[in-house]
């Protein structure tokens, strides 16, 4: 599996950069954010993420939210959480697009799914070296579960939380993660730093770091797969200026890791 995968890794880095996809200067090219100040695309961010909490903390306060820790408690958790994503972002995606302008990179449709399903396939062998070399390091058995969600939904399976929790992870969290990092958070890098590697080395460095210390946690051996994925869809953000292909990118690799996962643990 290892020499497989850095064999396709070696071509699909090989191809891109003859290519002039990943070259220093192939993403000079990139989304024209300037029309937004910079303060504004990180406050936008900000107050995705804050609805969220908020959210959270309020579900929290109903007794029938279930026993911490059980499938009913974490599903009913996720509810708020992600429709507070969805239509915050959604509203911040709808306000910036039209004063962003056309290069801002703030548009979503149905041709997205392509390009982000074979940017997905690319990326997918690097994540996986990446991941081997990690779990050998940190010697974890090939059946460890590394993100507590997906150890939620294999632990339940026939549960009819287990369908949310399903939902939730490989639709609404791509997607209001995607508004986040890579449409707010990427938009402001750029703008600050006034280049797009930076922007996406940045952005990615916070995505890995937040999957980290918070939504799960995930051990420390996940964050460098997280960050390459980061750092592809970022690229892949950047060259079609569509937010719908990091998108379908994340949803791929989160859908990916859930088949993987039920699989490797039948009932």
């Amino acid at each position: 599996m290892f020499v497989v995968s850095l064999a396709l890794s070696a071509a699909v880095i090989g191809a891109l950069w003859w290519k002039d996809v990943i070259r220093p200067t192939s993403l000079d090219r990139a989304r024209d954010v300037s029309k937004i100040p910079t303060p504004v695309w990180l406050l936008c961010a900000a107050m995705v993420y804050l609805a969220q909490m908020e959210a959270g903390m309020l579900m929290l306060q109903w007794k029938g939210v279930g026993t911490a820790g059980s499938v009913r408690h974490e599903a009913l958790l996720s509810i708020p959480y992600h429709l507070a994503g969805l239509v915050v972002g959604g509203l911040m995606v709808f306000l910036l697009r039209a004063r962003a302008g056309a290069r801002a990179g703030l548009e979503i449709g149905a041709r997205d799914v392509i390009a982000g399903t074979l940017a997905m396939l690319m990326a997918a062998p690097v994540c996986v070296c990446v991941s081997i070399v990690c779990e050998w390091i940190a010697g974890a058995g090939k059946n460890d579960v590394a993100h507590s969600t997906l150890r939620t939904i294999i632990d339940n399976r026939g549960s009819p939380w287990e369908g949310v929790l399903i939902l939730g992870a490989v639709v609404a969290a791509p997607i209001v993660e995607e508004i986040v990092y890579r449409g707010l958070l990427q938009s402001c890098l750029l703008n600050a730093l006034g280049s797009a590697w930076g922007a996406i080395i940045g952005t990615s460095a916070i995505f890995a770091a937040m999957h980290w210390i918070g939504g799960g946690p995930v051990p420390w051996y996940v964050v460098p797969v997280l960050f390459v994925l980061s750092v592809a869809m970022g690229v892949a953000y950047e060259r079609t200026r569509r937010l719908g292909v990091p998108m379908t990118m994340h949803a791929l690799f989160n859908l990916g890791n859930v088949v993987i996962g039920m699989a490797m643990h039948p009932r």
